[in-house]
């Protein structure tokens, strides 16, 4: 989402500008504020989140595209932390949604990424489907792991869940 990073000379404060175009599969556009309150509420449930946090003065947005993260004191592992691909990843999502409390669970899917959730055939423990989101303009590069250009080559995506019994999941 992010097409800018600047870090202060210093250090201390980061700055964030969010890519043109940008839009919830509602489609309502991605605005800084829904980064600012994901981050937030990710912040207080993942562990890595919480060790930024606890370095963090302040997180907020500047304008409808910038946000900003100001440290209290010093962090090295800031982008490690907002940029991790696994675990609890800090996603983003609509503030109206991210500003549910954080021990409540998120009862609405709304993404802004290349496929769109189809929860109308979800079934759970059995199978989840994605549909290529027509709106989705990728980066101008090629992908690179969780990073780069994310380009749809297929029309929907049906991951579907097979039990292994020598696993114990039967």
């Amino acid at each position: 989402m992010v097409d800018q990073a600047t870090v202060s000379p210093d250090g201390m404060k980061y700055a964030f500008i969010l890519r043109d175009g940008l839009s919830w599969h509602d489609g309502q556009p991605v605005v800084a504020e829904d980064c600012v309150e994901s981050l937030k509420r990710w912040g207080k449930k993942d562990r890595f989140g919480q060790l930024l946090m606890a370095h963090t003065a302040r997180i907020r947005p500047i304008d409808k595209k910038t946000f900003t993260l100001e440290l209290g004191e010093r962090f090295g592992p800031v982008l490690d932390a907002l940029g991790k691909p696994s675990g609890n990843v800090p996603f983003m999502m609509p503030a109206r949604i991210a500003s549910t409390p954080p021990e409540e669970q998120i009862k609405e899917v709304v993404g802004s990424g290349p496929f769109k959730f189809a929860k109308d055939e979800w079934q759970q423990g059995q199978q989840v489907v994605y549909r290529s989101n027509s709106d989705y303009i990728p980066r101008d590069e090629p992908p690179s792991g969780s990073t780069g250009g994310k380009k749809v080559y297929v029309d929907e995506v049906i991951w579907r869940h097979i039990p292994d019994a020598d696993s114990g999941d039967v």
